[in-house]
């Protein structure tokens, strides 16, 4: 006679050597089905049962039931059918442990398979995130089906004005309403990814462009929140890339292409729709290049800092300055704007974000060596580092590891309108303060920025932006407008900073709004440490 006890632990063993995969617990079945007189497994309720084995014989015995509750209160259904009439009193109990374990073996494959979703799913829409789109975009590359299609990148025009008046809760119901109208456009083997915030992406069939196109130009959106009715007709910008077989060389490009488009289309042409050009495919062979030298650029330290002083305009003394980070590469110098976007669609800006940092505290203690008075240093931080759970420790480790005065280094990070990454941005500026490290909110005044983040985040700085000031006449709402920003931050206890001052008249219209603390080429522009050093040692500027 078998013996039954052998050949579970056999099959048990079998199914727990790695990840719960379907195919596997097959295959176990198969091995001891013969041994326990099984001739078909089944699992399940009514004629939809699924059959995990069969071993071809027809049986008309009835079958032992047996279910099983799984988590969150789901039933599971094994029925177990004997080769036999039925299967013996001694036999019964090791059948009942092997449907046991057959349910429980199925449940953990859901839960694996419903992780892998989740890993996979922008958990606001329900739509493929950047994983879970890429994953589509290689299945099809390897395919060779990604001529058929055009791939698209696409934002939403003037979303963050709807969050700040509707707020983020209610600004995440219209982008679930969004994302179900886009959605049901979809025809089989057509995909939309929402890679966060307001931004997405699409595969869609060329006969098919045309129409997505026009969707585009304005879907209209209403929804009732709590007493009011919300309407309106959201565009978006797209960047579009008609993909050929000739060009397409790397699955990266489905993305890559069509973005650049679109930030071509949103920051220099300020058209709806851009398609992607020679300029654009040169554009993409440039950031495929930052890519490939990023790792050996960081070991070789091209990556050098600039200090550009912060200047108090009433007794125009140096009281502070920006750590901004250059690329210096055979001979050329890239500024930020060149790297940095390419660096944070890719996930590889924090780390360039941690050795700017580390560089900025290594000046800061040898200009404490040198006998010298350092001032306090804003070092910016990218939003995307933001899912790097440890990302404040971080920061205070290194300046542990200088043994530096925590007063003398300040993270600046700019306003975020996505309501997941505002929740991490609220707890990171929160440990940043409990730890003694000064914050400051870039760009306050441009793009997403809020009131509400007086009132809802712990900083100590915001940095007015350079668009605020950017014109050649300052009209009474200006003034009105900067001057209650202003006294509203102070009132609340946080200093102000204007960044961009480059001429007397925008020194003066700020002064006179209330904003004392000036960074600008009126005062000096970015500089390597070495004349930094000397900045620091003089202090004093002409007035």
């Amino acid at each position: 006679m078998p013996d039954h006890q052998q050949e579970l632990l056999k099959f048990q063993r079998r199914l727990s050597e790695k990840i719960p995969r379907r195919e596997r617990f097959e295959a176990a079945i198969n091995e001891i089905a013969a041994s326990f007189g099984i001739s078909r497994i089944e699992s399940g309720v009514g004629p939809g049962r699924l059959t995990l084995y069969s071993s071809g014989m027809i049986s008309d015995s009835l079958p032992l039931e047996h279910v099983y509750r799984g988590g969150k209160g789901s039933k599971k259904k094994i029925l177990v059918f004997p080769v036999n009439e039925c299967f013996t009193e001694e036999e019964a109990p090791w059948i009942e442990m092997l449907a046991f374990s057959c349910a429980q073996y199925l449940e953990h494959i859901d839960y694996n398979r419903l992780i892998e979703r989740s890993a996979a799913t922008n958990p606001l829409t329900g739509l493929p995130n950047g994983s879970g789109y890429n994953t589509t975009v290689r299945r099809l590359f390897n395919a060779g089906m990604l001529p058929a299609y055009d791939s698209f990148a696409f934002n939403l025009k003037g979303f963050g004005y709807i969050s700040k008046r509707i707020g983020l809760k209610n600004a995440d119901n219209i982008m679930v309403i969004y994302a179900s109208e886009i959605s049901a456009f979809l025809k089989n083997d057509e995909i939309i990814g929402h890679l966060g915030g307001d931004n997405y992406v699409a595969l869609i069939k060329k006969e098919h462009s045309e129409a997505f196109l026009k969707l585009l130009s304005g879907i209209p959106i209403e929804a009732e929140l709590g007493e009011e009715t919300f309407s309106a007709r959201i565009a978006a910008t797209v960047g579009v890339w008609q993909i050929d077989a000739e060009s397409l060389h790397d699955p990266l490009d489905i993305v890559s292409k069509p973005s650049v488009a679109l930030s071509i289309a949103r920051n220099e042409t300020h058209e709806p729709v851009c398609f992607v050009n020679e300029k654009i495919e040169a554009e993409v062979n440039r950031q495929k290049q930052i890519l490939e030298f990023f790792d050996e650029a960081l070991a070789k330290r091209e990556f050098t800092i600039y200090y550009q002083p912060k200047v108090n305009s009433d007794t125009h003394m140096l009281v502070g300055a920006e750590g901004l980070v250059r690329w210096q590469h055979e001979g050329e110098t890239f500024s930020p704007g060149t790297f940095v976007p390419v660096l944070e669609r890719e996930g590889l800006i924090s780390r360039l974000d941690m050795y700017v940092l580390e560089q900025v505290c290594s000046d800061q203690s040898r200009w404490r060596e040198q006998g010298l008075d350092p001032v306090c240093v804003s070092v910016n931080v990218s939003r995307r580092d933001l899912s790097n759970q440890h990302l404040s420790e971080d920061i205070v480790a290194v300046i542990e590891k200088y043994s530096l005065d925590r007063s003398l280094v300040q993270i600046e990070i700019t306003e975020t309108v996505d309501e997941q990454e505002h929740g991490l941005l609220s707890a990171f500026l929160k440990h940043l303060w409990d730890s003694g490290i000064s914050t400051s909110i870039d760009d306050f005044g441009s793009g997403y920025s809020s009131l509400s983040t007086l009132r809802n985040l712990q900083i100590n700085e915001l940095k007015i932006d350079r668009s605020f000031i950017d014109n050649e006449d300052f009209s009474d709402q200006d003034r009105i407008i900067l001057t209650d920003i202003i006294h509203m931050a102070e009132e609340l206890g946080i200093s102000v900073i204007t960044e961009g001052v480059e001429r007397r008249e925008q020194l003066e219209f700020v002064r006179n709004a209330g904003c004392h603390t000036i960074q600008g080429f009126y005062y000096d522009r970015p500089m390597k440490a070495e004349e930094f050093t000397t900045k620091l040692a003089q202090k004093q500027y002409k007035k």
